[in-house]
């Protein structure tokens, strides 16, 4: 008796618009649980760059996992459109732009559904990633409606994070999917390969979800860095009381509760921003979020203000700044906190010598005044003062006994609670932490 061989289904199509960080994550990621993935990008020189894994934000592993699945030509990068028509999945993950405030504008968002709807008619799935005020999802489909379209809408929210977003993706706490029974069930097929929970709702759940999670966060980071300020003039170690906090099973282990500059790069920010319109519009209160908003805009004051103090004053100092980027790991300046610290040091008379291995300043055309090094040590080259804003690989590693003899001042600020203090010490600073006291 001849068996018949029974042929595997064929894995899914999907093109991804959007191809930044979360797009360019997305669609390797998505093509290495095995299905077709098609990147649109708008220009062939970043084509090119994408086919070639050079990608538009460095994230560890994502350009080794972009060769491997265009090796297995499960993965393109193109300018052509067709895939917008013809894929069974098109996913919008745009980072969506927020003004200096963090307001979100979604207009490029729409500008991207009304070209969709112009391009496809037929059946399909569209998941929306973006980061969206709640009911975004339901004007889209309302577009689709009105054009004719017959395409469904999900929305999918990325937990992703700068500097660990490959891992997030591959091994996540959760996937969160929110649409109609139908569209929300051919979406959970797609994420099923990588055996976490699915959490399927309707759509404004989902949206709100992603509010929430992200405030939570912005609410942990402003509420430790107000305890940070309370500890430094009580004598309190803050690091000290996050470890008693974390050991309360009601808290966690995993709580956000690291002490810093608070969040930046415009995602919390506009989580926060959403949810305060809202209030407004509806005339609710939206006292927390108030105070986390505030708290966070106050950090970088802070930071300068404690130099100020220790230097007496900041006009005509040499101040070494230590790393750039919105984060470690990672290329993009973004809404990065250093060049709101940088501005106000420039502001008040300081000259600003800055090193960071990574940091992409053609993202900051209108950068405040500074002076880039190529090399740590040159940062230290007269300095007054100096600032750890982000870590890099690499820095534990750094000579700080001849730091301290390039520089002509003692302090060194920490603002990641990330150096052994008695190690500063030795080498000859005055080292600050932040909600830790001098040593």
């Amino acid at each position: 008796m001849v068996q018949k061989r029974v042929s595997k289904p064929a894995r899914p199509t999907i093109a991804v618009l959007g191809i930044w960080h979360q797009g360019a994550v997305l669609s390797a990621g998505l093509a290495d649980l095995g299905n077709h993935v098609t990147g649109i990008v708008p220009t062939q020189e970043q084509a090119d760059a994408m086919n070639g894994g050079v990608t538009p934000v460095a994230e560890p592993g994502l350009s080794e996992l972009i060769a491997t699945n265009r090796r297995a030509r499960r993965l393109e990068y193109t300018t052509a459109t067709d895939a917008v028509r013809t894929a069974d999945f098109i996913y919008i993950s745009h980072d969506t732009p927020v003004d200096d405030d963090d307001v979100p504008d979604v207009r490029p968002i729409m500008e991207v559904v009304a070209q969709i709807a112009r391009a496809r008619k037929s059946p399909g799935i569209v998941c929306v990633t973006a980061q969206v005020p709640i009911g975004t999802c339901d004007r889209i489909e309302e577009i689709f409606r009105a054009s004719g379209s017959k395409l469904q809408v999900v929305y999918v929210p990325e937990f992703l994070r700068l500097g660990i977003a490959l891992r997030l993706f591959q091994k996540p706490d959760r996937v969160v999917i929110g649409g109609a029974a139908a569209p929300a069930a051919k979406t959970r097929a797609l994420y099923e390969p990588l055996k976490c929970p699915i959490l399927v709702t309707d759509r404004r759940s989902a949206e709100m979800g992603k509010h929430a999670s992200n405030c939570f966060l912005a609410n942990s980071i402003s509420f430790i860095n107000e305890l940070a300020d309370f500890c430094e003039v009580t004598g309190a170690d803050v690091e000290q009381v996050a470890a008693i906090m974390k050991a309360d099973k009601r808290i966690g282990a995993q709580a956000f509760l690291t002490a810093g500059l608070g969040f930046a790069g415009g995602t919390l920010g506009r989580e926060i921003r959403v949810l305060q319109e809202i209030g407004r519009k509806h005339k609710k209160p939206s006292a927390v979020l108030d105070a986390v908003w505030a708290v966070n805009q106050s950090r970088p004051g802070m930071i300068v203000d404690r130099l100020r103090r220790e230097l007496a004053s900041l006009n005509r100092k040499q101040i070494a700044v230590l790393g750039l980027t919105y984060k470690a790991g990672t290329t993009t300046m973004r809404r990065a906190v250093s060049l709101d610290i940088i501005s106000r040091l420039v502001g008040e008379g300081a000259a600003v010598r800055a090193f960071d291995p990574l940091a992409n300043m053609d993202e900051v055309p209108e950068a405040p005044t500074f002076e880039r090094v190529d090399a740590p040590l040159a940062a230290f080259r007269g300095a007054d003062a100096a600032l750890l804003l982000t870590e890099w690989d690499g820095i534990d590693k750094l000579d700080w006994k001849r730091a301290r003899k390039q520089a002509r001042g003692a302090i060194l600020l920490d603002t990641r609670n990330l150096l052994e203090s008695a190690s500063m010490t030795r080498a000859g600073f005055t080292y600050l932490r932040i909600g830790r006291g001098a040593q």
